[in-house]
């Protein structure tokens, strides 16, 4: 947990405990403590890496966390999201390297990078670093 203060709000970062929800009540539980707001957020649920910018009001010798503002750093799906793709990125890559007879750690990796881009379609990937020759000579990508 990381506490910070900043335009008069005090921030914390960490992991979401718990969410709930009643109305438009929106309560978020950090570290052991609840943080709430009325305000419209982020979609946030339980495992999800947040940032609040909150404040401190007592009343009647009770304090309430208001947030200001949240930030939902990574989510939890997209975290799982993400090693899932990881993980058949690389099963593509060994799949291509036992096909091709390739025992180069880093050509595998290579490829499993390569995949990865494609599958999270952030470039075109480019196979042509992972290509091979067949028994004829002829360039082929896998």
């Amino acid at each position: 947990m990381a506490m910070a203060t900043q335009n008069g709000f005090e921030r914390i970062s960490g992991v979401v405990e718990q969410v709930t929800r009643k109305d438009k009540r929106t309560a978020v539980k950090l570290d052991g403590t609840w943080y709430s707001t009325f305000k419209e957020v982020p979609p946030v649920s339980q495992g999800d890496e947040v940032t609040l910018a909150y404040e401190t009001v007592n009343k009647n010798d009770r304090f309430y966390y208001n947030i200001e503002e949240l930030t939902v750093q990574a989510s939890q799906r997209e975290q799982k999201e993400t090693h899932i793709a990881r993980s058949v990125a690389l099963k593509a890559a060994a799949r291509w390297a036992a096909g091709v007879g390739e025992r180069s750690t880093a050509n595998v990796l290579n490829a499993a990078e390569q995949f990865l881009a494609w599958l999270n379609a952030e470039t075109q990937a480019d196979f042509s670093s992972i290509g091979h020759t067949n028994e004829r000579n002829e360039d082929v990508p896998f």
